[in-house]
């Protein structure tokens, strides 16, 4: 009787190996949540260039290259093959 609880105690539901992966999943969720605070705060910074009064240039001209597809003259474009060519 003793080694069911035993095995209970360390393999069941709230038993020591599952702690062990909710701290695992934890610790994984809380890295998720770094990374997203950090892409928030990248989004924010460059929101504010655009906000308000003025306007960056350097922003607006980057969105209006990448949205139009025209590069700079001084930019360096690398072709890629296709996808589906060899």
């Amino acid at each position: 009787m003793a080694a069911y609880f035993i095995w209970h105690g360390v393999n069941g539901q709230r038993g020591l190996k599952i702690g062990e992966e909710f701290e695992q999943k934890l610790e994984q969720l809380r890295f998720e949540r770094n990374l997203l605070k950090l892409q928030r705060m990248h989004w924010e910074s460059r929101l504010a260039l655009i906000k308000g009064e003025t306007v960056d240039a350097d922003i607006l001209e980057e969105e209006a290259r990448k949205r139009l597809g025209r590069a700079h003259k001084n930019d360096v474009v690398i072709f890629l093959p296709a996808a589906g060519a060899p």
